[in-house]
């Protein structure tokens, strides 16, 4: 019966946890005109590949398609007013300056593998601006430092995010571990839900 109701708690913890990612979502997007949501991470690092998993399974909900295109910055979604593009960052972001700068983005969002000290699978928003160097990332330039370039340069908002990884070692395939798989679908689900809710 304990057992049972610590259960319970624990799945209605996770569930206002959830809630409280779409409310902090739809916070960030209010008044947003084009998004650009940026998936990064390294493929051959199990979990690491969670934000690109996850934009991709977005950019299919959305879509409404099971197969992606060769590239999925190709096509712009019309939300409500707003205008959203799929990026696929890999492990450099950076080589997306030029394209977020060409869609005119007026929000980023970042959704990456982030060392949050959390339980595998828990995802949390986090200002770029808190990021300290590579201590919550494993690319070549750190987000903080991207995203304030970004800031400065384009004027847009940014925010990272974050999925807690299990496992980061190395695969020669493309494999989350179970609980990451399940946030990914949940992310990409919050991020679906603050887009496309009032």
């Amino acid at each position: 019966m304990i057992r049972k109701l610590m259960e319970m708690k624990n799945s209605k913890t996770k569930k206002s946890e959830y809630v409280k990612i779409i409310e902090e979502l739809k916070k960030f997007f209010k008044n947003a005109e084009r998004i650009a949501v940026v998936g990064v991470g390294q493929e051959c690092r199990q979990d690491d590949a969670v934000g690109i998993i996850t934009v991709e399974r977005l950019y299919k909900e959305l879509s409404g398609s099971f197969k992606l295109p060769l590239s999925i910055s190709e096509k712009n979604f019309c939300i409500g007013n707003k205008i959203v593009k799929f990026f696929i960052g890999a492990e450099t972001p950076e080589s997306l300056t030029g394209k977020i700068r060409k869609f005119k983005a007026t929000h980023v969002l970042f959704i990456d593998a982030a060392q949050l000290a959390r339980t595998p699978g828990e995802m949390e928003l986090v200002p770029l601006a808190e990021i300290q160097g590579e201590k919550i990332s494993t690319h070549n330039i750190p987000l903080s430092l991207l995203g304030k370039f970004l800031e400065l340069d384009m004027g847009c908002k940014t925010l990272l995010l974050g999925i807690q990884p299990k496992d980061m070692g190395i695969l020669f395939e493309r494999k989350l571990s179970e609980v990451v798989d399940k946030a990914a679908s949940k992310a990409a689900s919050a991020v679906r839900d603050a887009l496309i809710g009032p």
